[in-house]
């Protein structure tokens, strides 16, 4: 407890660019509010009014070939625990955290449980795991021999220590259960709520996308379906240039129609103003893992809050929430045909209802709505007899 303040103090603990990290961007702006937060992170925060360490971003050895040499054959002999305790980027930040205390430390995914163990919390830590890591890149035969092992022996070890566990969603959180005894609580990655109206359907039907192009999203499936749909409708694709191929490919093949558009990303400030003018947000995820079978990302809520029907494929926690709430659409799987012959269908009458669906569902599918539930986690802790 600050004792100026009179609050719980919490550090918000992450390896990742903090600017970048939108989760935990929207942990400290939720419990600044209640509680006396620091964030540790890589790079500078966008948030002010609340104390920042910034971390070093280290290789995990130190020295040159040799050393990475060495570092890797312990890797791959599986020689986890040495690694882990030798690791510069915790030692570092121990440095600089070692000598505080906080009342809770909020560990942001698997890389963050080393360290938030070794540091000092009065009421325990909380782990909030942002992926089923052991499983996030199964696709990669290379990953299941090498950090799929590493993710699993840092979860069997750490996980038993925390106070909490919290997720993103419930088929993660059924697994994490599953495989490790732990009981997460699910917190979905839910967008603030916007006090918006949908707009009138337009003539042509207005489809959007936002992302990272990575190429295991197979977006190129979305613009060959516009592009091979008879119905009225457009493709906007506000993309992250991040100089790969992958995005130069896209870029081809959106100028074989002229139904297709590829944007620049749009700052997160103004992205749901952006997003709400067109009709229709989609997002199909090919199941190639299990984090993506299983994924409830930011943008299905970006599409709700921008008071967008919704086009998906079949994830099994999208899909429930689409069906619940009458938001829009599910494919039957994850081809372009498929989402060729449903674009087919489109009735603005049909698209309008869809996006009422959305303002219905706009407050309970908010950020607000996930923080009573991150909110009731953090005071269980603070207020249980004892901490691990």
């Amino acid at each position: 407890m600050d004792e100026s303040s009179g609050r719980p103090r919490v550090l918000i603990l992450v390896y990742s660019e903090l600017a970048r990290d939108a989760r935990v961007l929207r942990q400290i702006r939720w419990l600044r509010e209640r509680f006396d937060v620091t964030s540790a992170a890589f790079g500078p925060s966008p948030i002010d009014g609340v104390e920042h360490v910034e971390l070093r971003d280290l290789p995990p050895y130190i020295g040159g070939r040799l050393e990475r040499l060495r570092y890797a054959i312990s890797f791959v002999l599986g020689r986890f625990r040495g690694l882990t305790v030798r690791n510069p980027r915790d030692q570092s930040a121990a440095a600089i955290l070692g000598e505080r205390e906080w009342d809770v430390i909020i560990a942001n995914d698997v890389t963050a449980l080393p360290l938030a163990s070794t540091l000092r919390a009065r009421r325990g830590v909380l782990a909030d795991l942002h992926e089923y890591s052991p499983r996030q890149a199964e696709e990669s035969l290379m990953f299941r021999l090498t950090s799929a092992r590493n993710f699993r022996w840092v979860q069997r070890t750490y996980l038993p220590r925390v106070s909490r566990v919290t997720t993103v969603s419930q088929g993660i959180a059924d697994e994490y259960a599953r495989r490790f005894g732990v009981r997460p609580v699910v917190v979905a990655n839910a967008a603030a709520y916007q006090r918006k109206s949908p707009t009138p359907v337009g003539s042509p039907i207005r489809i959007v996308h936002s992302a990272v192009p990575s190429p295991a999203r197979h977006i190129e499936v979305m613009i060959a379906a516009v592009r091979d749909t008879t119905a009225n409708v457009t493709l906007d694709l506000y993309l992250v240039d991040d100089g790969g191929a992958y995005l130069q490919s896209l870029k081809a093949l959106a100028t074989t129609t002229p139904k297709v558009t590829i944007h620049g990303p749009v700052p997160n400030s103004e992205l749901i103003d952006v997003l709400g003018q067109h009709d229709l947000g989609v997002h199909l995820l090919p199941a190639i893992n299990f984090n993506h079978r299983w994924a409830l990302p930011n943008k299905f809520f970006d599409y709700v809050q921008a008071r967008l029907g919704i086009i998906i494929g079949p994830s099994p926690e999208m899909s429930r929430l689409v069906h619940q709430h009458g938001l829009g659409v599910v494919s039957k799987d994850f081809t372009a045909q498929s989402l060729t012959e449903l674009l087919n269908t489109l009735r603005p009458e049909q698209v309008a209802q869809w996006k009422a669906g959305s303002d219905a569902a706009a407050r309970e599918l908010s950020g607000e709505h996930q923080l009573e539930t991150f909110e009731r986690v953090m005071n269980e802790m603070l207020t249980a007899r004892s901490a691990p």
